[in-house]
């Protein structure tokens, strides 16, 4: 049972990680009249918008950002494969007990998840906006 336990607990990080990975990929464009004139960075910054790099708060805070939504995702799994655990425990009373306590465990951890979210995004704009001396409701993500 440990090993089939292990072999979930790695597929799942596996999973996890590996839309971690996809919602960093950026998409690259190439402009021709840039590859044809052989222009310098300069250049290349002015014809893409030339935006300035970020901020280090807004930096943090989509750093932040990504770390709980990557545990909001392996909570998600969690709920799911508890789930199914109670689901396909065929009345076996010690199945059915883990299956709500995983279950119980994962759903506070995703309530723990969503508050650590909800408060780090109210700190990090009221920051942002105190420092800005901004009057409006600025988010900097």
């Amino acid at each position: 049972m440990k090993k089939a336990y292990k072999q979930v607990l790695s597929f799942v990080f596996l999973i996890s990680l590996s839309f971690g990975l996809v919602c960093l990929a950026q998409p690259v464009q190439a402009d021709q009249s840039l590859i044809d004139s052989q222009v310098g960075l300069t250049d290349v910054g002015s014809v893409y918008g030339s935006q300035a790099p970020d901020d280090i708060r807004v930096t943090i805070a989509k750093i932040i950002n990504l770390i709980l939504s990557f545990l909001g995702v392996i909570f998600v799994v969690l709920t799911i494969y508890a789930g199914f655990q109670y689901m396909t425990s065929a009345g076996n009373k010690d199945q059915t007990e883990k299956a709500v306590k995983m279950l119980t465990n994962a759903v506070i951890g995703l309530v723990i998840i969503l508050m650590g979210w909800g408060i780090t995004r109210f700190t990090i704009t009221q920051l942002d906006r105190s420092v800005k001396g901004q009057s409006s409701f600025y988010s900097p993500y």
